[in-house]
């Protein structure tokens, strides 16, 4: 009995079309996979072993010869395996945090005044995008460990919305004149630095939308996204 296996540093979502999007944390990579594959990846992170995953596939696929299911699901895990997205053994599969719900915290301390858009908070938020963009040189996991712990340092004080889109607008103000590249992943990274700065938490969250698959950064609060667009879902919260 094959037992696959799914490690913690693998997130992942799986979207109602039956497609599953993964994010490999050791990595940083992004991975996505179609309707049938994402279906066996489903069954084996619910703890089925491989020839049950391959079975029930085979019974929504009755037009499709079973040996045909098998060898494709074979290569499919052969794939995951050298790309370091699961793993097999005796034991049943590890659950994966994936997309964990937040329940929404009620952020109402007003210190609004400390990020208010001024030289300072321009010079702030220029520091923190070199910073980011150096962090995210690094591998992706040195990476989330140094942002988890940025922000259990920063957990000190609540941070109200309107502090926390001032940081993101002041990020994004500074990154229309960085001469490199600043994307969503840079300047969401830079947003979560802002904030910690002023010894204030946000969430740095990785997700994706579907048709076409796409994939984004952006920071929230509480639960809810600042300053980004609401059609993505969160695969992975730092």
């Amino acid at each position: 009995m094959l037992k696959v296996r799914i490690p913690r540093h693998v997130h992942y979502r799986a979207y109602e079309h039956g497609g599953v999007v993964l994010i490999n944390t050791a990595t940083g990579h992004w991975h996505a996979l179609n309707p049938t594959a994402g279906r066996l990846w489903a069954s084996w992170a619910q703890g089925a072993d491989f020839e049950r995953s391959v079975a029930e596939i085979s019974a929504r696929h009755p037009g499709v010869a079973p040996e045909q299911i098998h060898e494709d699901a074979v290569n499919l895990l052969h794939d995951l395996l050298r790309r370091g997205l699961v793993g097999t053994g005796a034991r049943g599969s590890t659950r994966p945090r994936s997309a964990p719900s937040r329940e929404a915290a009620d952020a109402t301390t007003s210190l609004d005044h400390d990020l208010r858009p001024g030289w300072g908070a321009a010079l702030l938020a220029w520091c923190c995008l070199v910073l980011a963009v150096l962090l995210l040189v690094l591998p992706f996991r040195v990476t989330a460990a140094v942002v988890g712990w940025i922000r259990g340092v920063a957990r000190r004080r609540d941070m109200s919305t309107a502090s926390a889109e001032a940081a993101a607008h002041a990020v994004r103000r500074a990154a229309r004149r960085y001469p490199g590249r600043a994307a969503c992943l840079e300047t969401s990274l830079a947003t979560v630095l802002f904030a910690a700065a002023s010894l204030r938490h946000l969430d740095w969250c990785l997700g994706a939308a579907t048709d076409p698959y796409r994939f984004h950064a952006w920071v929230e609060l509480g639960g809810h996204p600042i300053a980004a667009d609401s059609a993505y879902l969160r695969v992975l919260t730092i």
